[in-house]
C-alpha cells in the first residue's frame, strides 16, 4: 500500500512539473528577438492559393483560394507580338461576387455563384494579350473560390506558367 502511494505521488509530481512550463504566447511578437521571429517575418502577406495547376494545349489555369482584396496572380503568358484570344472559365465563389483582371489592364467583374455552378456554367469574353509577359490575377471579399481558366486559341505564346519566366523555384525545406 505504501508503494502505490509513494508512485502515485510521483506520478503526480511529475505531471505537475511538466504543467509548470506552460506559458500562453502573447500576441505582440515585438517582444522576442528578430532570429525567433524570422519564420514569421519570412511568410507571404499575400493570397495563399491552396492549389494552382497550370497547363497547356490549351493554356489552362485551375486553382482554390480564399480570395482577398489584393491581387493574387495565378497565370503568366509571355506573348511574342499582340494578340486576342478567347477566356474560357468555369468558378465557385460561395456567391460572392469576384474580380478576374489583367495587371495594369482590364478587368472583369464575375457574379457570385455556387459549387454547382462549377464546370456546368462556363462564361467567355475576349482579352487582349500585350506582347510582352501578361499576367492574370484575381480578387474578391473573402470568400472561398475555385476557378478553372482557359485561354483558346492564343497565337505567339513562348511561355505560359503559374510563376513569372526565368523564376527558379527552390525546393521547400523539409521536404
Amino acid at each position: 500500500m505504501k508503494k502505490e502511494h509513494c508512485v502515485l505521488i510521483l506520478i503526480c509530481c511529475f505531471l505537475m512539473a511538466a504543467c509548470g512550463r506552460l506559458e500562453d504566447i502573447p500576441e505582440d511578437l515585438s517582444a522576442f528577438p528578430e532570429t525567433e521571429r524570422k519564420e514569421t517575418a519570412e511568410t507571404p502577406a499575400g493570397p495563399q492559393f491552396e492549389t494552382l495547376t497550370v497547363a497547356d494545349d490549351p493554356i489552362t489555369a485551375e486553382f482554390s483560394l480564399t480570395t482577398r482584396q489584393e491581387q493574387a496572380a495565378f497565370l503568366y503568358v509571355t506573348v511574342e507580338e499582340d494578340c486576342t484570344t478567347t477566356v474560357n472559365c468555369t468558378y465557385a465563389s460561395q456567391d460572392q461576387p469576384v474580380t478576374v483582371c489583367l495587371a495594369g489592364g482590364e478587368s472583369w467583374e464575375l457574379p457570385g455563384a455556387s459549387e454547382e455552378a462549377y464546370g456546368a456554367i462556363w462564361s467567355n469574353w475576349p482579352v487582349t494579350l500585350r506582347q510582352g509577359e501578361n499576367v492574370f490575377c484575381i480578387t474578391g471579399g473573402g470568400s472561398f473560390c475555385r476557378m478553372r481558366l482557359e485561354l483558346l486559341d492564343a497565337v505567339g505564346v513562348s511561355y505560359a506558367g503559374a510563376f513569372p519566366e526565368g523564376t527558379e523555384l527552390q525546393p521547400l525545406e523539409g521536404m
